[in-house]
């Protein structure tokens, strides 16, 4: 399913999905950890 066919909850869940992803892979490889991890996030 494209995008554009998407419903608005479809689309919604699909954008939490990727940014989930995207911020598990910074956490696992940004070479931070504990509060240095915090306040970059900031």
């Amino acid at each position: 399913m494209t995008l554009a066919a998407m419903t608005d909850a479809a689309l919604a869940a699909h954008l939490a999905a990727e940014a989930g992803r995207l911020l598990i892979d910074v956490r696992e490889n940004s070479g931070l950890a504990g509060k240095a991890l915090a306040r970059a996030g900031r």
